[in-house]
């Protein structure tokens, strides 16, 4: 009788340990509130939810994150600059949401707080334009990059700031592909007009 006492309340410990394990680590499908918008982690049941979500931050990888806004959902691509196999140097790796229809790209990067440094945002139009920029409802400052039909670099702006607004900037380079990426990633990175760039995925 006691050894099956012993073996009931091992089986009680160790179904609380596993009960405390799952609801301290949180839920690994759920809707998170981060940076004031509503992201997707892993596979949750249901729909976006619809009340408002607070500026709580929460630390997610740049490649796993999933944004939604108002506009939708933004999938992801994976952007590298320079690198050389044969020496040895490493492409810079840039994560950046998709703004590929009207509403996502007049939102842009406005309501975020912060960019982490291997996010950024790909804004990609119909066709090759001239595409200025400004910074209106920003909140921190950041580098944009203008990138041809074929992937050339074709132009850069550095550390363009939200107290430059409402000046538009970039309207003479020709682009089929805008990036925005925090700001002194393209001279940290040496990044200049005429580089090539890949789009991974």
């Amino acid at each position: 009788m006691k050894f099956i006492k012993k073996i009931f309340w091992v089986i009680i410990i160790i179904g609380f340990v596993i009960l405390s394990i799952r609801f301290f680590s949180g839920n690994e499908d759920s809707w998170l509130c981060v940076d004031g918008q509503w992201v997707r982690h892993g596979n949750p049941d249901g729909a976006m939810p619809i009340t408002k979500c607070g500026n709580d931050a929460v630390a997610t990888s740049s490649v796993n994150k999933i944004y939604v806004t108002q506009c939708g959902e933004y999938d992801k691509k994976e952007i590298q600059f320079g690198g050389n196999p044969n020496s040895g140097e490493r492409a810079s790796k840039i994560y950046a949401d998709i703004s590929d229809n009207d509403c996502k790209r007049e939102l842009g990067l406005s309501g975020r707080s912060e960019l982490a440094g291997s996010e950024g945002m790909i804004f990609v139009f119909e066709k090759v334009g001239k595409y200025g920029f400004w910074m209106k409802d920003m909140k921190f400052p950041i580098d944009i990059i203008w990138i041809t039909e074929d992937f050339f670099v074709s132009g850069i702006v550095g550390n363009f700031s939200p107290e430059d607004y409402p000046k538009v900037l970039g309207n003479n380079y020709l682009a089929k592909y805008v990036l925005e990426v925090p700001t002194g990633f393209a001279e940290k990175n040496n990044i200049k007009a005429g580089d090539k760039i890949e789009f991974v995925n």
